[in-house]
C-alpha cells in the first residue's frame, strides 16, 4: 500500500470516528442522559467500526471509477453496508433496543447524519484539493 492510500485511509478514519463520536454523543444525551455509564466497549466499538468503514470506503471509492452513476451506486452500497454494521454492532453492544422504536429511529437518524456529514466534508476537501492542484498547474504552464 502506498503512502497516498495510507493518508487517505487515516484521513477517512479520522473523519468517520470524529463524526460518530460527535453525533452519537448527541444521540446518547437524548436517549440515555448525560451520565449513561458507558463501558470501554463503546470506544472500541466506534474505533473498530471507523477502521472497517475507512478500509471498505477506500476500497469502494476507487479513483478508477469513471462515471457519476457508478459513484452513486457505490455510495448506496456503502451506506447499506454501514447501516447493517452499525445496527449489528449497536444491537450487540446494547446501544439501542428493537423493543424501543424511538432508539432505533434515533440510531437510523444518527447513521444517516454521520454518513452524509462525513461524505460532504470529504467531498468539499476533495474539491478544494482539486482546485489547488488546478491553480498550481496553471502557474506552471505560465512559467
Amino acid at each position: 500500500m502506498n503512502k497516498e492510500k495510507i493518508n487517505v485511509l487515516i484521513n477517512l478514519f479520522t473523519r468517520i470516528s470524529t463524526g460518530i463520536f460527535l453525533f452519537s454523543g448527541i444521540y446518547i444525551c437524548i436517549f440515555f442522559g448525560f451520565d449513561p455509564g458507558l463501558s470501554v466497549s463503546y470506544i472500541f466499538g466506534v474505533l473498530g467500526m471507523s477502521a472497517v468503514f475507512a478500509v471498505v470506503g477506500t476500497l469502494i471509492y476507487s479513483k478508477e471509477t469513471a462515471t457519476k452513476n457508478a459513484r452513486f451506486i457505490q455510495g448506496i452500497i456503502f451506506f447499506i453496508f454501514v447501516n447493517i454494521v452499525v445496527l449489528g454492532v449497536g444491537f450487540l453492544l446494547h446501544w439501542f433496543s428493537f423493543k424501543n422504536l424511538k432508539t432505533v429511529i434515533g440510531m437510523e437518524i444518527t447513521i444517516f447524519v454521520v454518513f452524509f456529514v462525513v461524505a460532504i466534508i470529504t467531498y468539499r476537501i476533495d474539491v478544494n484539493m482539486a482546485h489547488k492542484m488546478n491553480e498550481k498547474l496553471k502557474e506552471r504552464k505560465k512559467s
